[in-house]
C-alpha cells in the first residue's frame, strides 16, 4: 500500500550501517498463470507476493524471479510509485489523517490504548508522544506498525515492488491496479471502532511478532501469514476492506494484462495473493491454470 511507503519514507533516517548477518534460505511466493485452454491470445502472467519494506540483504532475488521479470513486457503493481506527486500525496495524507486544531487523539481513544502508546514511544523514540496527538487512529496505527521494521534497517526503497519499478527498462511499461487516491480514501474511511482497534492491535504487536511475520513470509508459510495479518488489522471488517474486498479487482487487472501474447509480471502485497479469497484462488475459480514457481534463494 502506497501510504505505508510514504509513512516509512517520512520516518527514514540515514543508517549507520549494520553488519551483514548470514542469510538463511528464503522462499518467495510466486505463481505462473496461463490462460484457459482455447483462449487467444494465450496470455501468461507471473504473480509475485511482495513486502513493501525490506532490507537490501534480500537481493539479488532468485533467478527464477528475475528471469520472469526480464521476459515480461508489462510490470503490474498496486500503485506506480515512480509516477506520484509524493509531496501532494503526503500533504493529503496528513490532512486526512490529522485532527483539527484543538482536537486530538486523547479525546477519541480509550485510556488503555493511550497508555500503550505512551509505552511504545518510550521504547522506540522514533516519534515523540506529542507528535501522535494530532494523528487520527488510522494514521497513528500506520506509523506504529512500521517502526519495528525501520529500526531493523528495513527501507521502503528496498521493497520488492519498488525494486522492480526501478528495474523496469525502456521496453517495459508499468500498469497500476489502483490509484494512490483510492488507497488514501480507503484508509481514511475506516469507522471509529475500526481505527481504534487497528491502533490497539499495532501497539500490541511486539518486535518478536514482526520477526515472526517476516520469517513466515520468507518460509512461504501462508497459514501463518494470513493469521498474523488478520490479527494485526484488529477487526475482521478492517481486514475485509484492506485485503479481501480489493482482491477481485486485482484479479481483473491480471486478466486484463493477459489479453496480449506478451507476458506480464504482477507484484502486489503477498496478503492479496494467498488464502481462499486471494487472487490466486480467484483466478483458479475463473478457470485459469495457476502453478507455483520454485523461487528459492540459497543461504549465504
Amino acid at each position: 500500500m502506497v501510504l505505508l511507503w510514504l509513512a516509512a519514507a517520512a520516518l527514514a533516517q540515514p543508517s549507520a550501517g549494520a553488519k551483514a548477518a548470514p542469510q538463511p534460505e528464503r522462499k518467495f511466493m510466486m505463481w505462473k498463470v496461463s490462460s484457459p485452454a482455447g483462449t487467444s491470445p494465450a496470455g501468461t502472467a507471473y504473480l509475485l507476493g511482495s513486502i513493501h519494506l525490506a532490507s537490501s540483504s534480500i537481493y539479488p532475488l532468485p533467478p527464477a524471479i528475475e528471469d520472469a521479470f526480464a521476459a515480461s513486457k508489462t510490470l503490474v503493481v498496486e500503485v506506480n510509485l515512480n509516477d506520484l506527486d509524493r509531496q501532494r500525496l503526503t500533504t493529503e495524507m496528513m490532512q486526512a489523517g490529522m485532527y483539527a486544531e484543538g482536537d486530538g487523539l486523547s479525546r477519541h481513544v480509550p485510556k488503555g490504548v493511550l497508555s500503550a502508546l505512551d509505552d511504545f514511544c518510550v521504547r522506540h523514540g522514533q516519534l515523540p508522544r506529542g507528535a501522535f496527538e494530532r494523528f487520527r487512529p488510522w494514521l497513528a496505527a500506520l506509523m506504529v506498525s512500521i517502526v519495528p521494521y525501520m529500526e531493523k534497517g528495513e527501507d521502503p526503497n528496498s521493497g520488492i515492488d519498488m525494486h522492480f519499478m526501478n528495474e523496469a527498462g525502456p521496453g517495459q511499461r508499468i500498469q497500476e491496479l489502483e490509484t494512490a487516491d483510492f488507497q488514501l480514501k480507503l484508509l481514511s474511511s475506516f469507522n471509529d471502532e475500526e481505527q481504534v482497534k487497528s491502533l490497539d492491535a499495532a501497539l500490541h504487536t511486539s518486535d518478536e511478532d514482526a520477526e515472526k511475520l517476516e520469517r513466515a513470509y520468507f518460509a512461504a508459510d501462508q497459514p501463518t501469514l494470513i493469521r498474523m495479518i488478520e490479527e494485526g488489522n484488529g477487526l475482521k471488517s478492517a481486514t475485509r476492506k484492506l485485503i479481501y474486498d480489493r482482491n477481485p479487482r486485482m484479479a481483473d487487472g491480471v486478466e486484463n494484462c493477459m489479453k496480449t501474447a506478451a507476458p506480464c509480471f504482477v507484484v502486489v502485497g503477498a496478503a492479496h495473493l494467498i488464502g481462499e479469497e486471494g487472487v490466486v484462488r480467484i483466478l483458479q475459480q475463473r478457470h485459469y491454470q495457476v502453478e507455483s514457481v520454485d523461487a528459492v534463494a540459497a543461504a549465504r
